[in-house]
């Protein structure tokens, strides 16, 4: 069983304020627009770190389990932020705030990838 909206206990994840998850205050959530509605995202800044950064900027697209702010997923965050590198993690339609899909299928999940690479660009 998947619990991609809410918390294994039920509780909706609240992923508007990432801050409770231990991310820097750099960290913004965003609404990226998709067909047929909207990915919920971070994007997450390190702390101290330049705007004009030499380092690659991370896409993180998770597998289909959960939402960005699982535990594990966050701690990788974190490292890739004390790296120095600028993190956008997404969930796919259908997942934690992102707009509801009844099916979530192959092409969904391109597509949302895509609009995160646009956005990225």
């Amino acid at each position: 069983m998947f619990f991609s909206r809410t918390l294994p206990d039920g509780t909706p994840w609240n992923l508007a304020t990432p801050s409770i998850y231990g991310l820097p205050n750099t960290t913004r959530n965003l609404r990226i627009p998709v067909p047929g509605g909207e990915l919920g995202a971070w994007l997450m800044e390190p702390d101290g770190v330049e705007e004009e950064n030499d380092k690659p900027m991370v896409l993180y697209l998770h597998g289909i389990a959960q939402t960005r702010g699982y535990q594990h997923r966050v701690g990788l965050y974190l490292q890739l932020l004390k790296m120095g590198h600028k993190v956008l993690a997404v969930d796919y339609r259908g997942f934690a705030d992102s707009t509801e899909l009844e099916d979530i299928t192959e092409t969904s999940v391109v597509e949302d990838a895509a609009a995160a690479l646009r956005y990225l660009r």
